[in-house]
C-alpha cells in the first residue's frame, strides 16, 4: 500500500510505502495488516495499492475508521481525503480484507510511538513498551523521532531492536 499527501506534493512518484505486519495474513490470504508513520494535516492523505491516480485510491469515504484507535477522534473528512483536526504524526494501521473482488479497509490511527527493545534499555530486557525506552515524537512534519539515550552499554553479542506496537500483535511483528 502507498500513501500520498502534502508531504510528497500529492505525487505517486514519491509516496510512503506501508509495511506489512509480519504474520498478519490469515490462512486463506484474504486479510492482511499494514502500518506506517505518517504526518496527517488538514488537507489529508489518500492511499492505494498502485502508485497512481487510477480510481482505486482510498479516501475518507472509502474506509472504515476504527473507532477504537487512540486518535480516531481527530480523523476527519477533507474533500474526500483522510485528514486531521489535530495535524501531527500518526501510526496508521490498515487492515485489508478481500471481499469478492474488492478490498475493504479498516484503518486505525494510533499515537506514533516508537520503542527501543533489548539490553540497552533501563530495564535491560525484552519487555514491551518500557516508558523510558520510548522515542520522542516530533511536533512538525519535518521533525525527527529521537531515540532515548541508551541506559546500558552493550557488547558485540547484545542486541537492540526498534519497533512500533500494532495492537493485538507481538512487538517483533512490527520491528524495523
Amino acid at each position: 500500500l502507498y500513501i500520498t499527501g502534502n508531504f510528497c506534493g500529492w505525487s505517486w512518484d514519491s509516496p510512503l510505502t506501508m509495511t506489512e505486519v509480519n504474520g498478519s495474513r490469515d490462512n486463506d490470504n484474504t486479510t492482511a495488516k499494514f502500518w506506517h508513520m505518517v504526518y496527517i494535516d488538514a488537507s489529508g492523505i489518500k492511499f492505494n495499492t498502485a502508485r497512481a491516480w487510477n480510481g482505486n485510491e482510498q479516501g475518507f469515504g472509502d474506509i472504515t475508521l476504527d473507532a477504537a484507535g487512540e486518535l480516531a477522534g481527530t480523523i476527519v473528512n477533507a474533500g474526500g481525503n483522510i485528514a486531521s483536526s489535530a495535524p501531527g504524526w500518526y501510526l496508521m494501521i490498515a487492515q485489508a480484507k478481500a471481499v469478492g473482488r474488492k478490498l475493504h479497509y479498516t484503518v486505525t490511527f494510533n499515537r506514533p510511538n516508537v520503542w527501543l527493545m533489548g539490553v540497552t534499555t533501563a530495564a535491560g530486557n525484552w519487555s514491551e513498551q518500557e516508558a523510558a525506552a520510548r522515542f520522542s515524537v516530533p511536533t512538525t512534519a519535518t521533525g525527527e523521532f529521537v531515540s532515548p539515550a541508551f541506559a546500558r552499554s552493550t557488547t558485540a553479542n547484545d542486541y537492540l531492536r526498534v519497533y512500533v506496537k500494532v495492537p493485538g500483535m507481538d512487538w517483533w511483528r512490527s520491528e524495523f
